[in-house]
């Protein structure tokens, strides 16, 4: 096969969009960090200790509702985001790894049995926000 000589589509994926039960008594707003609560198999805001499995592409209310009654579309996989985190990211911290705290929260700070893996700081805006890789596969 020869030298390109035009264009050809590119069609890059890093996440897919899945549609998950919520936990009773939760409500996940739109670019929440979730986990899957194990023994039920619902999903719910993050919470420390939990393993990232997923970021809500659109706010949910199930405060009020039966496990699994309403469903939240996620993303999972590898999901791009930027976002800022407890410290400030410096340019020598790309591929860090970064650790779930909470539904909002990441660090770059490991603590044994609280914080979990779920990505990688993958550059930095100008501001020093991390641009962060997040991954369900890691955790």
């Amino acid at each position: 096969m020869g030298a390109l000589a035009k264009s050809i589509a590119i069609k890059h994926v890093l996440s897919n969009e899945v549609s998950v039960p919520v936990l009773a008594a939760k409500k996940i707003y739109k670019g929440a960090l979730l986990s899957c609560e194990v023994t039920a198999g619902y999903f719910e805001p993050l919470v420390d200790e939990d393993k990232f499995r997923g970021l809500a592409i659109e706010e949910v209310d199930n405060t009020s509702g039966a496990n699994g009654a309403v469903n939240v579309r996620i993303l999972n996989g590898k999901i791009r985001i930027q976002t800022a985190i407890a410290a400030t990211v410096a340019q020598a911290e790309g591929k860090t790894a970064v650790y779930a705290v909470s539904d909002n929260i990441a660090d770059l700070t490991y603590t044994a049995g609280s914080h979990q893996p779920c990505g990688y700081v993958v550059g930095r805006d100008e501001n020093g926000h991390a641009i962060v890789e997040l991954d369900t596969h890691i955790a």
